[in-house]
């Protein structure tokens, strides 16, 4: 994080260049997005400390408190700004070319927002801000109401006020405008409530709550082509109820690999608590046809031969459906339903039109990309090189094996020798877990390359690798297997793409749980459907399996490794036992929790809470804690904004690293190895 500490020392440097007082210890300081120092800002805060001074510092501090901190402060900013511009300028004139600077990057900054973002803005703010940097840059703005006009009229400050007359004035404004009530206004006081209290609470406030998604992408394809333009919809869907929306969730995301039986036992242990009332779903993204066992699959597929792959899963869709009977499952079903829908069949052509813009990204930068492989694979060498143990192998030089001494004049065999090298398999695995929500679209296609770049290191290293993406919508928190353990082409990669939301903390507890469990899960499933075994037979299996993971009521928090192809079998991860795996857990991660399902009533919060702040993120921190205790290593790599490196100290602790662009992958990954290998 040496980056972000010099970014903090340049902003103190502009603020106390601004004040001209090296003593003052500034409150506030300004960062963009990128997490380099904001000049302009910085300057600000400096010159409110030179003109202003302790009258308007106690007012901000009072503000801070209020349960509106983030806007009244924001607005009181936006009038000192103002104040402070006009009094610096005449001695100062660069002001005036940094202050059009400054309004130039806030609409960049605008056109760059997605729709979740844009949701998390407050309207009556973003409208100030708009009208004060359009006024900077001479544009013409659009009517606003006759209340926004006022308050931007009121936010230019004279400047012939005084220190005292500015602060009285900046309250005025709050209490017309905001009905601000100094400070009768204070944060909400948490209470904790022991167990019978909570259940009590939760059982006579009982609340349901009910909202539809719809899954919109937005890519390269879709923003040059009109055709690509994501088209809102009315939210009505085929089917009612939690049968539809599974059919919905189904038909964007691919067959389930589980039975419904088997999602059921996950959502009794994981869906509970402020996720009662969700559902999880695992999938590997793979489209669904055929008969009741299922033994029937196609693969969708993108790229030139988009229409030609589409008219043959229609052709093979009808017949499946005629073949299939009344015994078609519940997925099976819902992806022939929502092949046809009009909205489910745009997710699938824009998903793939993603896929084509990943790759094309990543030949853009393949020469880089390449490179920073070499130089993470030969780091990671390094770094777990501690970790190996060494193990004898027969070789042409070394000490003489007697044993096989006769081999090499009977067969002509030279590896009679005996040499110690370092063994290639540890008992050590990684997984990669991509945020793959809405909130990451304009980063689709680095996303995908540093999926491929670090999966592709990890190969070299002969180190097992996973990589799975989780998103929620509807309720559903849906995890895609793009890669698994066994898995060594990374291709598949390219196919990442963004949309819904994302729920942080039962995304992280189904990923545990798929680490912990799911292999053995997969095993005993793949294992029944290739003898046949009736449904009812399998279930039974994969409880079985499941149940053999724990002992004494206490999970074994292990799995199975990789020991080399030939010694796989199908749904397993490679080989090893289950008890001397360590696994290793990298969330590609913006650290902004956010859902449109509510958090239920809890023992935390018993009247529920929206998914978003400090609520989600202690769900999240909370999720994270579970998993280290459960012995996996669980790390942040944080590509994101500025205001965000809060919630991610909250949820990772220093066990995270920050890059700002794909360059810097290498060097953060090798931190990470470097942390889990001290750690283990």
């Amino acid at each position: 994080m040496a980056g972000t500490e010099d970014e903090r020392k340049r902003a103190e440097n502009l603020v106390w260049t601004a004040a001209g007082d090296y003593a003052f210890t500034p409150d506030f300081l300004s960062f963009t997005e990128d997490g380099s120092a904001d000049l302009y800002m910085n300057l600000v805060i400096g010159l409110a400390h030179k003109w202003l001074g302790r009258p308007t510092e106690a007012l901000l501090e009072e503000v801070s408190r209020s349960r509106r901190a983030a806007i009244l402060s924001d607005t009181l900013w936006l009038g000192i700004e103002s104040y402070v511009y006009a009094r610096e300028l005449p001695s100062r004139p660069a002001l005036e070319t940094l202050r059009v600077q400054h309004a130039e990057a806030y609409f960049a900054h605008l056109q760059n927002l997605n729709r979740q973002q844009w949701m998390a803005e407050n309207k009556r703010l973003l409208d100030q801000q708009t009208i004060r940097w359009s006024r900077v840059l001479g544009r013409k703005t659009r009517v606003y109401a006759p209340d926004r006009r006022a308050l931007a009229a009121a936010l230019e400050l004279d400047p012939d006020l005084s220190s005292d007359e500015v602060a009285a004035t900046l309250r005025a404004i709050l209490t017309r405008f905001f009905a601000y009530r100094g400070e009768a206004e204070v944060k909400p006081v948490h209470i904790r409530l022991n167990t019978v209290e909570a259940w009590i609470l939760q059982h006579i406030f009982r609340t349901e709550h009910q909202h539809t998604d719809t899954l919109m992408m937005k890519n390269t394809y879709a923003a040059n082509a009109s055709a690509g333009t994501p088209v809102a919809s009315d939210g009505k869907h085929g089917g009612a109820g939690a049968t539809g929306e599974r059919a919905y969730i189904t038909a964007c995301f691919g067959r389930s690999l589980y039975t419904d039986e088997d999602l059921q036992q996950l959502e009794a242990r994981l869906c509970v608590g402020g996720h009662r009332g969700c559902h999880v779903y695992v999938t590997d993204g793979k489209f669904g046809m055929g008969s009741s066992d299922g033994r029937t699959w196609l693969r969708e597929k993108s790229g030139a031969q988009m229409n030609d792959i589409s008219r043959t899963n229609q052709r093979t869709e009808d017949g499946a459906g005629k073949a299939s009977g009344t015994g078609t499952r519940t997925d099976v079903a819902a992806s022939r339903g929502g092949f046809f829908d009009s909205e489910t069949a745009k997710v699938r052509q824009d998903s793939a039109q993603q896929a084509l813009a990943n790759r094309r990204f990543f030949e853009s930068e393949g020469e880089l990309a390449r490179s920073l492989v070499r130089r993470l694979s030969a780091r990671l060498e390094l770094t777990l090189s501690d970790l190996r143990e060494n193990v004898a192998v027969h070789a042409p030089v070394g000490r003489l094996d007697p044993v096989r001494a006769w081999r090499m004049p009977v067969v002509h065999d030279p590896d009679v020798f005996e040499k110690q090298r370092p063994e290639r398999e540890m008992p050590l695995d990684v997984t990669l877990l991509l945020d793959a929500s809405a909130s990451r679209m304009q980063m689709q296609e680095q996303l995908a390359a540093e999926a491929w770049i670090l999966a592709e290191a990890l190969k070299n290293c002969h180190m097992p690798a996973a990589v799975w993406n989780f998103r929620s919508l509807r309720g559903y928190t849906v995890l895609e297997k793009m890669k698994d353990f066994s898995e060594r082409d990374c291709a598949h990669l390219f196919h990442f793409y963004a949309a819904g939301w994302n729920r942080d903390g039962l995304g992280l507890r189904l990923a545990a749980e798929e680490l912990l469990h799911g292999s053995r899960r997969n095993l005993a499933v793949s294992e029944a459907r290739s003898t046949g075994m009736p449904a009812a037979d399998r279930r039974l299996e994969a409880q079985k399996a499941t149940m053999s993971t724990e002992h004494g009521g206490v999970r074994n928090h292990s799995m199975p490794g990789a020991g080399g192809p030939s010694a796989l079998k199908p749904g397993m991860a490679a080989g090893g036992s289950p008890g001397d795996r360590k696994h290793i857990l990298i969330v590609l991660t913006d650290a902004s929790p956010d859902d449109s399902t509510r958090l239920s009533a809890c023992e935390k919060y018993p009247f529920g809470s929206a998914y978003e702040g400090r609520p989600a993120v202690d769900d999240a921190a909370d999720a994270i804690a579970e998993m280290r205790a459960q012995g996996i290593l669980v790390y942040g790599l944080f590509l994101g904004r500025t205001e965000n490196l809060g919630n991610l100290s909250l949820m990772y602790g220093h066990h995270q690293v920050r890059i700002h662009d794909i360059a810097q992958l290498a060097r953060a990954a090798g931190e990470i190895f470097t942390k889990a290998v001290e750690e283990l």
